[in-house]
């Protein structure tokens, strides 16, 4: 028995914004290596017309279509991080070793997520 491919994260950012043409994308982690390839396919993307990148520090690559909102893990509650998004993409999530300590990992991948 054959396996249908697995579907590539493009096609799901291209469904995503069908269902809201010209809408506006929010990226959590947007700075670790899944989060820059989400903003990196979402820039791309001319069905996305706003992408917010939330998170400790600014993503390393400029663009006209993207907004940086400076947040820390204890902020992720606050609902105007989020204001005027119409898709949240999490791309949340540290290592150990970044981390420093096993709790300090949990608080992210765990506690964050």
């Amino acid at each position: 028995m054959r396996r249908a491919p697995r579907p590539r994260a493009h096609s799901f950012l291209a469904t995503a914004a069908a269902d809201a043409a010209m809408a506006t994308a929010a990226v959590l982690g947007a700075t670790g290596a899944c989060g820059a390839a989400i903003i990196d396919a979402l820039l791309a993307d001319s069905a996305w017309a706003r992408v917010v990148a939330i998170g400790r520090t600014p993503p390393a690559v400029a663009h006209p279509k993207l907004e940086t909102r400076t947040a820390d893990l204890a902020d992720l509650a606050t609902p105007a991080l989020f204001s005027g998004a119409d898709a949240v993409f999490c791309a949340l999530g540290t290592t150990r070793a970044a981390a420093g300590s096993a709790a300090a990992f949990r608080a992210v991948d765990v506690g964050g997520v």
